[in-house]
């Protein structure tokens, strides 16, 4: 009757008298008189108002005394901490592999970093088939760069300070939002990529190494070649910051916040919704199908521009960064999403036909 403040009063006075259980951080208790789950429902919907952050479903628990889901929602959320633990030290020993790999190389800077790279890439595949989910290397396509690009910068004997800045700024903005959405949405070992899923049940026996260079290694060699352009912009450019370095790092981070804004909409959506064949058309979700595939696109464009600013010039081989991510966007991730969001959905045509695919009004 007094509102989700009250509630949350409640949570933090009266834990001694309750049999919900609901969890922010550290848990506290709803007294049995609340009608905890519409108000569970409303906390999860609910931000800014009460100063509750939105919760993912996995972070509410109905604890009822005799429910026979309580034991099992907590050995879930166990299971899920030691699933990150696993993910964490998994990718610690693929960067402690890379960094003995570049260690021991005395070759162009460039060349270090693609074979450690894809020794790093091994690592993770030999997890992957280690905890039989592929889904381990998820998190590298956004982990990769901010390392790279610290690489560099640490290598730079003239470039511009207020360049590398600009630089890791906008990397590490991506890399963060692209990273928290990734472990916000992930349910751990015991879910995989619907795509993987696919394909292992049309490889059969294949599966695994399709999985090395189909699911591993082709993402990190399109991570590394949109990286390129880091190597000019953070270790070897030396012309004076100018007007592009600025559209660069406006691009960039206007491309990470439409990334963010989409992300924040899709998981209210999914909070909210009825039925999983509903679709989402508001928000930026009104102006294109795929904003976050637009905003992709806009990152890797960027650093494209940074290379191109402190070089003076396009840096060899550096264009083939943002034409692979265009190409595989384009030609793979959406037309198969597409596929798949058409037959889940019956609204999905009609959205088709009024929004465009990536840029407003044209394309």
């Amino acid at each position: 009757e007094g509102g989700e403040a009250n509630a949350l009063e409640r949570l933090r006075e009266r834990p001694q008298k309750a049999d919900v259980m609901f969890r922010v951080g550290a848990i506290g208790i709803v007294e049995s008189d609340v009608h905890s789950s519409a108000l569970l429902r409303r906390l999860h919907n609910t931000r800014g108002r009460t100063g509750a952050r939105q919760l993912s479903k996995r972070q509410l628990f109905v604890c009822s005394p005799g429910s026979n889901h309580t034991d099992e929602d907590f050995r879930i959320d166990a299971q899920l901490k030691r699933d990150f633990i696993i993910i964490v030290l998994g990718y610690l020993a693929a960067l402690g592999a890379a960094a003995v790999t570049v260690l021991m190389m005395d070759a162009h800077p460039i060349v270090e970093v693609l074979v450690a790279d894809i020794v790093a890439t091994v690592v993770i595949f030999l997890c992957s088939a280690l905890c039989r989910n592929s889904s381990f290397y998820d998190a590298y396509w956004s982990v990769a760069p901010p390392v790279i690009a610290l690489w560099f910068a640490w290598l730079a004997v003239d470039a511009s300070t207020l360049r590398q800045l600009f630089v890791l700024i906008v990397v590490f903005a991506w890399a963060i939002r692209l990273t928290g959405n990734w472990a916000y949405g992930w349910q751990g070992m015991r879910h995989e990529d619907w795509r993987y899923e696919n394909l292992a049940n049309t490889a059969g026996v294949l599966w695994w190494p399709l999985s090395l260079f189909g699911i591993h290694l082709f993402p990190t060699l399109l991570v590394f070649l949109g990286c390129l352009a880091l190597y000019p912009a953070l270790a070897v450019g030396t012309a004076p910051v100018g007007w592009l370095d600025y559209l660069a790092l406006a691009l960039g981070l206007g491309a990470t916040a439409l990334e963010f804004q989409a992300d924040r909409e899709l998981h209210q959506f999914r909070a909210r919704r009825t039925s999983t064949s509903e679709v989402l058309d508001t928000g930026v979700w009104a102006w294109c199908r795929h904003p976050n595939y637009l905003g992709e696109i806009g990152f890797w464009v960027s650093l494209f521009l940074f290379g191109w600013a402190a070089w003076d010039g396009v840096y060899p081989w550096s264009w083939l960064g943002p034409v692979a991510m265009l190409a595989l966007f384009l030609g793979v991730s959406i037309p198969m999403i597409e596929k798949k969001l058409g037959a889940d959905k019956p609204g999905y045509p009609a959205y088709q036909a009024r929004t465009k695919q990536l840029i407003p009004g044209l394309f």
